[in-house]
């Protein structure tokens, strides 16, 4: 989760550098099954402290990643 958090706001940041609106993004979090495990808005992104790895469970147990 902590990798998954890094990396979502590298993005983030990359897109603000870019002069992309990044505000609507989402980073959707799967487990090595494929299971959708939580999905990181960007106030969840801006908002949360650094040290915080509890994360909102998602609406949409058990779904699959397509591809």
């Amino acid at each position: 989760m902590r990798e998954a958090k890094r990396a979502a706001k590298e993005a983030m940041l990359d897109g603000i550098v870019d002069g992309v609106d990044p505000t609507s993004w989402v980073t959707k979090v799967y487990d090595e099954a494929g299971y959708l495990v939580a999905t990181l808005g960007f106030q969840d992104l801006v908002a949360a402290p650094k040290d915080t790895e509890e994360l909102k469970e998602t609406e949409e147990p058990g779904v699959l990643r397509s591809g």
